[in-house]
């Protein structure tokens, strides 16, 4: 027999049973459990632990011909898998790649100055490259922003392909705890215009970001501040003024009416 085991709990706004910052939180845990007379096992443990290209192969080779095959599983284990099996593939393209992108620079920028079209190599490689560098940048807690501004200048700068959903995974990670940790300390100027600026920067070239989470923290925010904040404004003090710019830029990226 095998079951499936999903334990959850959703919190929703305005449930008084429960302190305000869990409002809009939800999670769920899934497992499939294999029953015998033996014992159990947990199916699912072979999704994290086991070897995904080879997982995917026996899928489509024992279902092949009927009903179910690899296409047929739950979407997101159809896209752990394949991220996965991306990212290997990735970590053996990494290295050569950099070298054709560090080796051939020279001759890209010759052919950029006399508006020639890159040799499909050439920008593959770039585009690889890059793209591994942008997400080890939003991966790293404390990376220089200039690094991120250097990168999004040669994604523009030699009109390469990334892929900017799975780059955007990554950002997204990056926004969310970044706002969380604006939200222990609202006033931190610095902190406000980090996440303004990576987010300026992700817009600029088409990141796929998932912002639920980070708009929920930047309302909370606002709610909580923005009135002590907009009366020290009020009174000319310079700080707060900075601080407000900061709160509504990144609302405007977020795509949330800023509270002040």
């Amino acid at each position: 027999m095998v079951l499936a085991i999903e334990p959850h709990i959703y919190l929703y706004e305005n449930d008084n049973t429960v302190q305000q910052e869990y409002w809009n939180v939800s999670t769920r845990i899934e497992d499939v459990i294999l029953i015998t007379d033996n014992g159990c096992e947990v199916l699912s443990s072979a999704l994290t632990t086991g070897d995904y290209s080879r997982c995917a192969s026996l899928i489509d080779h024992h279902f092949a011909g009927r009903v179910f095959s690899f296409s047929h599983l739950l979407s997101d284990d159809r896209k752990r898998i394949v991220t996965t099996m991306r990212e290997l593939s990735s970590d053996l393209l990494h290295t050569p790649c950099r070298e054709i992108y560090t080796g051939v620079y020279d001759s890209m920028e010759f052919f950029q100055e006399r508006k020639e079209p890159l040799l499909k190599p050439f920008a593959a490689a770039a585009g690889h490259v890059i793209e591994r560098d942008l997400k080890r940048f939003f991966e790293e807690d404390d990376s220089a922003l200039e690094k991120l501004e250097a990168l999004v200048d040669q994604v523009k700068k030699w009109s390469v392909e990334i892929d900017t959903e799975a780059v955007g995974r990554v950002a997204t990670t990056r926004v969310t705890a970044l706002m969380e940790r604006l939200s222990r300390n609202p006033p931190d100027c610095t902190l406000a215009d980090r996440i303004e600026k990576i987010l300026k920067q992700g817009k600029s070239i088409n990141l796929q970001l998932d912002l639920f989470k980070a708009q929920n923290i930047y309302y909370a925010i606002g709610e909580k501040l923005a009135e002590s904040m907009k009366g020290k404004v009020v009174k000319g003090k310079a700080v707060q003024k900075k601080w407000c710019k900061h709160l509504r830029s990144i609302g405007f990226h977020l795509k949330v009416k800023a509270p002040l």
